[in-house]
């Protein structure tokens, strides 16, 4: 499933309100990091699709958000990356 959306073309202007909605109350405003990581380095360091498969199935503290779309997470990881 990661792959697939890994491959997705996604739109960093529609992923910035989905980021904001479900991802910057932990992450912050600018993905810089909260009582979440720093995505903006987490994307750097890490694999796309192993991001992807946090977003899908959570990972301590962080729940799984699979309810999302699949471009809906291509979106949110095309706006992280725009930061």
């Amino acid at each position: 499933m990661a792959r697939a959306i890994a491959a997705l073309e996604g739109d960093a202007t529609a992923g910035e309100p989905l980021y904001s909605n479900h991802c910057a109350s932990c992450h912050g405003a600018t993905a810089g990091g909260g009582s979440g990581p720093n995505l903006v380095k987490e994307l750097k360091d890490h694999d796309l699709e192993d991001m992807i498969d946090v977003v899908l199935d959570g990972d301590g503290s962080m729940p799984p958000f699979d309810s999302l779309e699949d471009q809906q997470i291509a979106d949110i990881m095309a706006y992280i990356k725009s930061l």
